[in-house]
């Protein structure tokens, strides 16, 4: 079975900087995972709450997932966390695998469970 090497989770982080315009992203490594979390800088015109999107990485084990939550502030000025969207992945991944799906969930995947009528794209200046 085929491992994620440094250079395609490198090559990954890069094409995260297409995204750079509506989201935050913050990534750390851990023991054999890595974590990227992207986080909508505000909620777009045609949804509530802004999501955070949570990318973990085993390349060791050919695996990731993604998880996409809604934001949302209590009113104590604490943030909650709703899960819209879980997909896990086994098997060959390379970095364009995981910024493909990535792409699908930007672009409202995650909200056409709920919402299948509701479809939306980012437009890009």
């Amino acid at each position: 079975m085929r491992t994620l090497n440094s250079n395609e989770i490198e090559d990954l982080t890069d094409r995260l900087k297409r995204w750079k315009r509506f989201f935050t992203t913050t990534s750390c490594s851990e023991k054999d995972k890595v974590k990227i979390i992207l986080r909508e800088k505000t909620s777009l015109p045609h949804r509530k709450y802004p999501r955070r999107i949570i990318i973990s990485i085993l390349p060791n084990y050919s695996q990731y997932s993604i998880i996409s939550y809604e934001i949302y502030n209590n009113g104590q000025n604490k943030e909650e966390y709703k899960q819209i969207y879980n997909i896990e992945v086994k098997g060959d991944i390379t970095g364009k695998t995981i910024a493909k799906e990535l792409e699908q969930i930007i672009f409202g995947e995650d909200e056409s469970i709920f919402h299948p009528q509701d479809t939306f794209r980012l437009k890009f200046s």
